[in-house]
């Protein structure tokens, strides 16, 4: 909100295409500028509600997720129907972080689980959809500030582990 405080923003920017069709089409349907009024500001009061979950934004992160961090992230605002902006800040707000840099850090997850079956990083930057070993030390350290081999042995890995412990992988044992 605070991005559009004082600014005219497009809802369409916002808000998911099918939802702006919906209120449209309920809108259209009322007569007074009061009821127009009214529907509106329930729209806007069930977004701003903080128990109300983003259905489209638990998608997007089962869907990354799923991927393997491996979902270019505009087609996956595409396939949800939002603007890759729109899909940034949603995501932000929800999970704490942009989708790409989730994606990032699912993939590099993913990465330190295939190490314990692989014999070389460059196996596994390749089995976890990196162009090449030096492409995924780079996400390394610019994510963790180390490299991979340094960090591997630091850490217990866990199958269960959720986002919010995924950006600090400094926890060693």
């Amino acid at each position: 909100m605070r991005d559009c405080a004082e600014k005219r923003v497009d809802c369409r920017d916002i808000f998911p295409r099918y939802t702006i069709e919906k209120i449209e089409d309920r809108l259209s349907l009322m007569r007074t500028a009061i009821e127009r009024v009214q529907c509106v500001e329930n729209f806007l009061l069930a977004e701003l509600n903080r128990h109300n979950e983003d259905l489209l934004i638990q998608k997007a992160y089962r869907d990354l997720s799923a991927s393997n961090g491996n979902y270019p992230i505009w087609m996956l605002a595409r396939n949800l129907g939002l603007t890759e902006r729109t899909l940034e800040r949603r995501f932000l707000a929800h999970v704490g972080a942009t989708p790409k840099k989730y994606a990032r850090v699912i993939r590099l997850r993913n990465a330190i689980f295939q190490r314990e079956k692989l014999s070389t990083w460059a196996d596994v930057a390749y089995a976890v959809g990196y162009y090449d070993q030096s492409h995924m030390i780079r996400d390394f350290q610019e994510l963790y500030g180390i490299s991979p081999e340094s960090l591997y042995p630091q850490i217990q890995v866990s199958q269960t582990i959720q986002f919010s412990g995924l950006l600090n992988l400094y926890h060693t044992v």
